[in-house]
């Protein structure tokens, strides 16, 4: 939560198209994006595996687990709006 520290945070609107939005996410607090499909929305919006979601459409996911974070995808509007963040020092 440092601004200072080693995570950086970056907003991310992924679209949905008729087949979905084109990534999967696991984990549980914090969850995290397991895999981006290259020729999805989310593989066009930027969004990348190893990135964990800080907010989705508003709402904290910090303490959430991937099931309550897709519920909030899923319920809301066709356009997911993500706040990521990644470690700086891990390796790319």
């Amino acid at each position: 939560m440092d601004p200072n520290g080693q995570y950086v945070k970056r907003q991310v609107d992924v679209v949905s198209d008729p087949v979905g939005y084109g990534f999967v996410i696991r984990g549980s607090r914090p969850v995290y994006v397991h895999g981006v499909d290259p020729n999805g929305p989310a593989s066009a919006s930027g969004l990348k595996v190893g990135e964990y979601l800080y907010s989705v459409n508003g709402q904290v996911v910090l303490n959430a687990t991937h099931t309550d974070a897709a519920r909030i995808i899923l319920m809301g509007p066709s356009t997911a709006s993500l706040v990521t963040f990644k470690d700086t020092t891990a390796t790319q």
